[in-house]
């Protein structure tokens, strides 16, 4: 009898496409499969019920497996992949993820936070893995921005949706997004109107990311949703003396309640990437060390200003 033939872990790709309607599996072409993904783990997350009954063996009886949820989990570059109010494939991500999507400020296109069920998205994804195929529907997720000088900022990308199929499916031909991501450096980063020096940022969404149950539902889930958010930022700027008028005070600041106003941008040619943060509140400050150098590790809450406004992700084309 032959040996089963293994699949190949590096021959992957992603598809990702928004819902007409939340819950409502979309087809997945070469068109929405442009991804170049990094680390990508599908995971299934069914829930178990075990039958407890009474016999006179001891011997366990079995389980029903029911509302079968998968988690897919990889991480992507920051980069445009075309100068105009075009999105990127990136941005169908994004919605899924709890943006809003507003192109009004052509040329420029912009991604905000929305707590607005009925304008959240959700998405169909697919996972093509050397033959075989996953797909989820109504899945809604987190993403974690991170970065360090010397490397490309990455979007880290956690989704949680309802299983809709899972078998043999060849791989696409796709024509692959074009674009080199920058490095994180060069940033024109200001805190406040003041320019510190950083070498890591980390900017979480943490969405609480929940299923809509629903018994009329096959899997007993309509969709997924985000149901709370908790934008976090970290960052280690150099720490530096009061009387330093280049420094900020970060122990003023944490000790003060003061908001440190942040903005920065990832490339630094159109199309870039413009990140705003107005109202970051320090929640902590770890003592750290950088090659010899006094550090202050900040953690900071993002707060809102009227709401849905923590941050913003601007994509900046020529006009």
């Amino acid at each position: 009898m032959a040996n089963p033939t293994p699949l190949l872990s590096r021959r992957r790709q992603l598809g990702a496409k928004v819902e007409a309607t939340k819950g409502t599996v979309q087809t997945i072409t070469a068109a929405e499969a442009k991804f170049l993904i990094i680390n990508p783990r599908i995971t299934p997350e069914y829930e178990n019920f075990t039958r407890e009954y009474l016999q006179e063996s001891l011997s366990p009886k079995g389980m029903i497996t029911t509302r079968k949820m998968v988690r897919l989990e990889f991480s992507i570059e920051a980069r445009c992949t075309n100068d105009s109010v075009t999105a990127d494939s990136w941005g169908a991500l994004f919605q899924g993820c709890g943006f809003a999507e507003d192109a009004t400020g052509t040329p420029d296109l912009v991604y905000a936070p929305t707590s607005s069920l009925s304008t959240m998205k959700t998405l169909t994804l697919k996972l093509f893995m050397d033959g075989f195929a996953v797909t989820i529907t109504g899945a809604m997720g987190n993403v974690e921005m991170s970065a360090s000088v010397g490397q490309p900022m990455l979007w880290n990308f956690n989704f949680f949706g309802v299983l809709s199929a899972a078998g043999d499916v060849s791989l696409l031909t796709i024509t692959q997004e074009a674009g080199v991501p920058p490095a994180f450096q060069n940033l024109s980063m200001t805190v406040n109107t003041k320019t510190p020096c950083i070498e890591s940022l980390s900017i979480n969404m943490n969405n609480d990311v929940q299923p809509i149950i629903c018994a009329n539902e096959a899997e007993g889930v309509e969709y997924v949703a985000i149901t709370g958010r908790n934008t976090e930022l970290t960052m280690n700027p150099g720490l530096n003396t009061e009387a330093d008028s280049n420094g900020i005070d970060w122990w003023d600041d944490y000790a003060g309640d003061n908001t440190l106003d942040i903005d920065f941008n990832v490339g630094t040619s159109k199309p870039l990437l413009k990140f705003s943060i107005p109202k970051a509140q320090i929640t902590s400050i770890s003592d750290d060390d950088r090659n010899g150098i006094d550090v202050a590790g900040l953690t900071c809450s993002c707060v809102q200003t009227s709401g849905d406004d923590e941050i913003t992700m601007t994509k900046d084309a020529t006009p």
